[in-house]
């Protein structure tokens, strides 16, 4: 990878280096890299360059999607919250998001001392989620250990937390509200159950407090003790959103988006959804066609493919496989489909526009620009975007791009797709 800024291709060679090396340690894998260093983005005043920094997006095996910890704090005063250091160092600021308010780079970082001990820590915490031990998790990250705090409340509209974080050790109140060394905040299910197993798996945690009734985050940390007001730091956490929202929305749409965000908390009502497929009269193990014929749209780079194949095969539909050089080709002309799905992921890369790459495989190619027009036109066909398979549509004029909706597909004679339909 090239950087652009003085100095950086050695400061991303340790970087990478680093990330190489811990990685081999745990056993896992970086499959593979590309080159966004030497991402620029040009304007009328001036060019921008892309940062020196290293991104590496991860995944992994999900046994049971049942099984999901969420960073949404339950208000009950009797479970108790744990704090999982997975650094084994002292607490740094550097790189912080505390640092880069002040305007300061620090000059040391978090690291992680032990690779096999942040294994052990990580795979134990895998099993508590496995015995359905944890009732509410989040990882210490961007903004530090206060702001994993502080997130944890921020989905709910009651409750807070009594935190006290002496036990960690530091006497700095803003090294140990703001370092971003690796860590984990969960609150137990079962809290003699929890700490035995934790105990039992050579895995160093800190009782550091429980919830409480009242909406504030209070913190003691020695001598030092801090009131946090949720709700206003709430207001100013979305803040940002609203101002970017103002831009793309209006002002008007935007501020009653923001006055109403927190008045929408999340209630189910499942009825009689049981959630068997039996009862919805799906056949996990269906072999025979049903007629109903659709098909994944596919281009280089996206991904979630097969998941999305899946969910339209227990939906009872025929699913096949379209890749855009099958439509470039001919090979495909999308005539027996009646449901297409532009997928999601990162076609030609996740460069800037990307999606306009992928709709210009449509435009720009005779016979797969024809066998999409000729789709829509047809009154029993459904399509569906996700992610930046929603952008393609967006650029190639399915969509428009406030998302409205519009009953019928249509083609003017400029080439231009101008209405919509579902994303």
């Amino acid at each position: 990878m090239a950087c652009k800024n003085p100095g950086e291709n050695a400061r991303i060679y340790e970087a990478v280096k680093a990330s190489s090396d811990f990685a081999c340690e745990l056993g896992i894998n970086i499959p593979t890299g590309k080159d966004s260093m030497s991402m620029t983005q040009k304007y009328k005043d001036g060019v921008v360059y892309s940062p020196g920094t290293v991104i590496i997006s991860a995944s992994g095996e999900v046994s049971d999607c049942r099984k999901v910890v969420e960073p949404v704090l339950v208000n009950d005063e009797s479970k108790e919250i744990l704090f999982i250091d997975m650094s084994f160092c002292e607490r740094a600021l550097g790189g912080s998001a505390f640092a880069q308010t002040i305007n300061k780079l620090g000059k040391n970082a978090p690291t992680v001392a032990s690779s096999s001990k942040f294994k052990s820590a990580f795979d134990t915490v895998q099993k508590l989620i496995e015995q359905g031990l944890i009732l509410a998790g989040h990882d210490i990250s961007s903004g530090g250990l206060i702001t994993t705090l502080l997130e944890m409340c921020f989905s709910g509209n009651k409750g807070g937390m009594k935190i006290n974080l002496s036990g960690i050790g530091e006497k700095d109140l803003v090294k140990v509200l703001f370092s971003e060394n690796p860590g984990i905040v969960i609150q137990c299910s079962d809290n003699e159950k929890v700490k035995k197993f934790l105990t039992e798996s050579e895995v160093n945690f800190i009782v550091i407090g429980t919830a409480v009734p009242y909406r504030k985050v209070r913190v003691v940390n020695f001598e030092n003790e801090v009131d946090f007001d949720i709700d206003s730091l709430r207001d100013l956490w979305f803040k940002t959103s609203y101002l970017l929202d103002r831009k793309q929305s209006g002002n008007e749409l935007a501020l009653q988006r923001f006055s109403n965000y927190k008045k929408f908390e999340l209630q189910y009502d499942f009825k009689s959804f049981t959630g068997k497929a039996a009862d919805l009269g799906i056949d996990m193990n269906r072999r025979k066609l049903s007629g109903i014929k659709a098909a994944i749209i596919r281009e280089k780079g996206v991904n979630g493919d097969r998941e999305m194949a899946y969910a339209m095969y227990l939906a009872g539909m025929d699913v096949k496989d379209v890749h855009m050089t099958d439509l470039i080709s001919g090979r495909e002309t999308l005539e027996d489909l009646n449901m297409i799905v532009f997928v999601g992921g990162f076609s030609n890369s996740d460069v800037l526009g990307s999606a306009k790459g992928w709709a210009g495989a449509f435009k720009y190619n005779e016979k797969a620009r024809i066998a999409l027009e000729n789709f829509y036109k047809r009154e029993d066909t459904l399509s569906l975007g996700v992610c930046n398979g929603c952008q393609v549509m967006v650029e190639l004029g399915l969509v428009y791009p406030d998302h409205s909706i519009h009953p019928k597909m249509l083609h003017n004679e400029s080439g231009k797709f101008e209405s919509t339909f579902l994303t």
